[in-house]
């Protein structure tokens, strides 16, 4: 029951420090020894997560944001008045 409710902690990616306090472990560390391998597949679906985040904002078919286009960081370009 204890092991489940920190992969799931981890998962929903509640910070290491209030894991650590909610299973009563003296110190973060050996919260990130005990937990290593639920701890390194949370890091590898995150930045699963971050690439998949990155690629889909590099769509080419919305305007890309440079200088001066007035594009801004997320792909909106300026409103245009009536």
């Amino acid at each position: 029951m204890r092991h489940s409710y920190v992969s799931v902690l981890a998962a929903l990616g509640v910070d290491i420090k209030y894991i650590s306090e909610e299973v009563g472990h003296s110190t973060v560390k050996l919260t990130q020894d005990v937990y290593r391998h639920v701890l390194q597949r949370q890091r590898g679906e995150t930045m699963r997560k971050l690439g998949a985040a990155i690629s889909s904002n590099e769509n080419p078919t919305e305007p890309a944001a440079t200088p001066g286009n007035g594009v801004d960081h997320r792909g909106n370009a300026p409103r245009r008045s009536s």
